[in-house]
């Protein structure tokens, strides 16, 4: 999990229409959220995402996450019944980071 302190925090429309310019093949982005969308999930495969969330005025917080709940659950089920939980399998935790950390230094040289 990063978080981001910005100058000037993009909105969530700008700041959707900027992955998809800068990352446009690598990656699937949507909205997340109830209502109006609270969050954008940028989805590298079927088990590896991150969900970009607003907090307060100038922050945004990247977090690992699983890219749907349907798979979450899989992934949960499967790894539960062998005695590991699916978020902490290295190899999740490791992909995590990396798109998190590609994400928050495109972000930072973009919006600061």
């Amino acid at each position: 999990m990063k978080q981001l302190s910005l100058l000037r925090r993009p909105g969530k429309h700008e700041l959707m229409e900027k992955l998809r310019t800068e990352f446009c093949q690598d990656y699937s982005y949507r909205f997340s959220g109830f209502g109006s969308p609270k969050s954008i999930v940028v989805q590298k495969s079927p088990f590896i995402a991150v969900e970009i969330s607003y907090r307060g005025e100038k922050n945004l917080m990247i977090k690992g996450t699983s890219a749907s709940m349907l798979v979450a659950s899989v992934i949960r089920s499967i790894y539960n019944r062998f005695g590991n939980a699916a978020h902490s399998t290295p190899s999740t935790k490791k992909s995590w980071k990396m798109l998190e950390d590609e994400l928050a230094i495109f972000i930072i040289s973009s919006f600061s």
